[in-house]
């Protein structure tokens, strides 16, 4: 090996160049030194699923229902050992479930055996379809700044507003919102417990105003952006008297242009939007000049920006 290849700053370097995963793995298998690099930039550069997470602390055997449990008890040394690498973790991936009883075990080794798990975890991304809201509870610890979620089937409404329902966020100091549900047009969480949220990003399968005035209750909010399904002209008349408040908007980003974004633009007031961006399949539509006329009264520094793209 070259006497270059042992210099820490020359492989960590390396390591942390954008490699994919398989990369960094494979890395770790060249030496005893390179593995203790390779491992460190694993934890910390990248998703880590919950169920690795998991088996550093104890070893995870599969039951029914598509749930996981511990083998045995935590030992205090297995704890502290956890803590210890949790603490390199910064974003996880919940996509399993865990027996009721891992929870109570968490909470019992946390307060017998010393320290609490992931202090430096930033990113959480909830797969709601596979996983429950004790087992993503486990997960919402106070240094998250970052939540997104996706689900992938009609119903997984219902089980995302589950996880905002018993998930105890009012804890987390959010920054950034991202939720993926195409299926869903009428359910966002109460972005009302979160008042530092500056960044929302929504994929949803059409604007409603029901949603829109979800949107205008985060007063903070500064960066938005919103990817709709449908593209059904709806009536008008449903946004009679609707008006929403985004004082702090900067950017809005509309990946495709419908009649749902036309119409929750102008019944918005937003103070001093810069940036106005519509994502289009196609060109130009007619009905910018009424937009960004109803914008130059409240904003009038606004930039209309158009993405085109070929399909």
């Amino acid at each position: 090996m070259h006497p270059a290849l042992v210099i820490p700053e020359i492989v960590l370097l390396i390591l942390h160049s954008g490699l994919e995963f398989s990369d960094v793995v494979n890395a770790a298998l060249v030496c005893r030194t390179w593995s203790e690099w390779a491992l460190e930039v694993r934890w910390r550069a990248f998703k880590i699923p919950i169920r690795a997470v998991i088996q550093v602390l104890a070893p995870v055997e599969s039951i029914p229902y598509g749930m996981y449990a511990f083998q045995g008890e935590i030992a205090q040394v297995q704890w502290r050992r956890f803590v210890e690498t949790s603490k390199k973790i910064t974003s996880i991936v919940v996509d399993c479930k865990l027996v009721p009883t891992i929870q109570g075990k968490f909470l019992f080794a946390e307060k017998t055996h010393g320290g609490a798990p992931f202090p430096n975890l930033r990113r959480l991304e909830i797969l709601p379809h596979l996983t429950n809201w004790s087992t993503v509870s486990l997960f919402a610890v106070p240094s998250v700044k970052e939540v997104r979620m996706e689900a992938k089937f009609p119903n997984a409404g219902a089980l995302v507003a589950m996880v905002d329902k018993y998930l105890p966020f009012s804890k987390l100091s959010l920054e950034s919102l991202d939720i993926c549900l195409p299926d869903q047009s009428d359910w966002l969480p109460d972005i009302r417990r979160y008042p530092s949220l500056a960044q929302l990003t929504c994929h949803i399968s059409e604007i409603r105003p029901k949603t829109w005035k979800i949107i205008g209750n985060s007063p903070n909010l500064t960066h938005l952006s919103i990817r709709e399904e449908e593209t059904s002209v709806r009536d008008d008349g449903e946004w009679d008297g609707v008006s929403v408040k985004l004082p702090a908007l900067r950017k809005l980003v509309f990946a495709n242009e419908t009649k749902s974004s036309e119409s929750a633009i102008l019944h918005s007031v937003m103070a001093d939007l810069e940036i106005l961006q519509f994502d289009l399949p196609r060109g130009p539509s007619k009905s910018h000049q009424t937009i960004l006329a109803h914008l130059a009264i409240s904003s009038p520094r606004v930039r209309l920006e158009r993405v085109y793209s070929v399909l």
